[in-house]
């Protein structure tokens, strides 16, 4: 197996196959039982589900962290999460490279090994992985990431905290998309209708994060929503149903006015809906809700079983490339 180490789009030197040791094992006994999943929500049943934004740690001496930074990573790992994916029955998991690891994605593809190697660790869902480039990364790393397991990367277009700027990321969009990558765009869904166009001159999918990432303005009668709309009818857009207490003025996982917006995106395109837990809640490390909590919001929003499924499971089949 090919581990690699990107660092901010130049070539760096591998990883050493041996940190993936410095892993500890879950309990297979308790992660394995079947008597431990499907704690979906309020009604326990046995719904197999796609969680899409997935962030994980490893070993601080063997992953340090690139944003000079000072974090605490114990408790983020694969681990916890496996018992979370056991609980509730996550069989597909999406994870999405940390803010804290920069452009170095060996913790990344180190952890989609793990997870989907079954019998080495134990845990029950398979994963693919969305990266953070730079604009000077060469092909020959994306085609290493890609066989990797990435199936995209993340534009972070939040003012104050974009990577490159919008003239950068028409041409990153490009170069992406000849390895069959989406996409993942986090920007205030307010300002949306404001590059609307260029958006829809990228030439593969748009895969928004948390729902849109409405801050400003938290209704479904704004430009910026009208513009999410139009890109989801033009097959250009999908939106993860994701961290819903991000979006909300007081933090809360069952805002009304979220989950109004996240009803009216359900209603207009559910075959356009993912669903992500954004465990570990790293914004929200004070009083991190519970992934049941937020099942059950999903439940509220999704109260059909069939669309449910459609949107749990099937879609982001569809969206990630699952067989």
């Amino acid at each position: 197996m090919a581990i690699m180490n990107l660092s901010r789009g130049r070539l760096a030197p591998r990883c050493d196959t041996q940190y993936m040791d410095q892993w500890v094992t879950p309990d297979k006994e308790t992660i394995s039982n079947p008597k431990c999943w499907g704690r979906i929500g309020a009604r326990g049943d046995q719904t197999s589900l796609c969680d899409t934004h997935v962030q994980l740690f490893g070993p601080g001496d063997k992953y340090p962290g690139q944003s000079g930074e000072e974090f605490a990573v114990d408790g983020f790992g694969i681990e916890e999460y496996c018992g979370v994916a056991g609980q509730n029955n996550i069989r597909r998991s999406i994870l999405v490279q940390p803010d804290w690891y920069g452009n170095d994605h060996c913790c990344l593809v180190d952890s989609i090994s793990l997870l989907n190697d079954n019998d080495q660790f134990g845990c029950v869902t398979e994963a693919k992985g969305i990266g953070s480039i730079g604009v000077d990364i060469e092909d020959a790393q994306l085609e290493d990431l890609q066989k990797a397991g990435l199936v995209g990367t993340k534009f972070i277009m939040e003012p104050g905290k974009e990577a490159f700027n919008w003239d950068a990321a028409d041409r990153l969009a490009w170069r992406i998309y000849d390895f069959g990558w989406d996409v993942q765009l986090q920007m205030d869904g307010s300002d949306l209708h404001e590059v609307e166009q260029r958006i829809g001159l990228w030439p593969g999918r748009v895969v928004f994060n948390h729902i849109g990432m409405f801050l400003r303005t938290k209704k479904t009668q704004q430009r910026g929503f009208a513009s999410l709309t139009r890109l989801i009818d033009r097959d250009k857009a999908w939106v993860k149903l994701s961290a819903p207490y991000l979006v909300s003025s007081c933090g809360a996982v069952d805002d009304p006015e979220v989950s109004e917006m996240g009803r009216a995106l359900i209603e207009w395109a559910p075959e356009r809906m993912v669903w992500g837990s954004n465990w570990p809640h790293l914004e929200k490390l004070e009083a991190p809700p519970e992934t049941e909590s937020l099942l059950k919001v999903m439940r509220e929003w999704i109260p059909e079983e069939s669309r449910f499924n459609l949107i749990m499971w099937e879609n982001p089949a569809v969206l990630y490339g699952f067989t």
